[in-house]
């Protein structure tokens, strides 16, 4: 989800993203053992591009899965 912030003492906004990922589904049930959650903010005020989101979202250590 992509979102605008304005961090206390700033004058402009920052563009920003929330996302949230599962893994680890638990048979016969709806849940899941693992999730990352987690935002990132450009204080610049550009939005991330999506390769940006792609890049940073690719770095989340695959091992943690």
């Amino acid at each position: 989800m992509r979102y605008r912030a304005k961090p206390e003492g700033s004058g402009a906004p920052a563009a920003c993203f929330l996302f949230l990922n599962y893994a680890g589904h638990v048979d016969h049930t709806t849940g899941y053992r693992h999730a990352i959650v987690g935002w990132y903010c450009d204080l610049g005020g550009s939005e991330p591009s999506d390769a940006r989101i792609a890049e940073l979202l690719g770095a989340i250590d695959a091992d943690f899965w």
